[in-house]
């Protein structure tokens, strides 16, 4: 029999010290949709990521991820699961590993069920946070794009 000697309750989230933490950002509350879109930057020096959240208790979400430059032409995608109340958070070169280097577009998101989703840009070596504004598509027009897509 092993004996643990540690305090009875939760365990802290973070055990850095506040002095630690550099910078914080508030992001805007989006409700749950299926289609989302929002600006996505990898370069040296500022860095984009993403959070996608699954709401759901009971349904694992498929996620389609594509990263779209200016000009509209697909630069890398892939798909990922976010399992029931789950969350994925990562930069998108991480989500992406086939993305270019050094790049400005947008990254878009097409989940099989209603997904929350946020971003930041990171600012480097500063550690310093900015918002990204995503938008969601509102659901008749994801309907209608989706339905055109699928009729050649």
């Amino acid at each position: 029999m092993a004996e643990i000697k540690a305090p009875v309750g939760p365990k802290p989230i973070c055990t850095r010290p506040s002095t630690e933490i550099r910078t914080s950002v508030q992001v805007a509350a989006v409700a749950p949709a299926k289609k989302f879109s929002g600006f996505s930057v990898i370069r040296p020096f500022r860095k984009s990521g993403y959070a996608i959240v699954n709401p759901s208790a009971t349904q694992t979400s498929t996620v389609l991820l594509s990263l779209l430059d200016f000009s509209g032409r697909l630069a890398a995608s892939t798909t990922v699961e976010v399992p029931p109340q789950g969350r994925i958070s990562r930069f998108v070169q991480e989500f992406l590993p086939a993305a270019p280097s050094d790049f400005m577009g947008s990254l878009r998101i097409l989940s099989t069920i209603p997904v929350g989703f946020c971003g930041v840009n990171v600012l480097f070596p500063e550690g310093e946070f900015s918002a990204i504004n995503v938008a969601a598509t509102p659901a008749t027009v994801a309907s209608r794009w989706s339905l055109q897509r699928a009729i050649p």
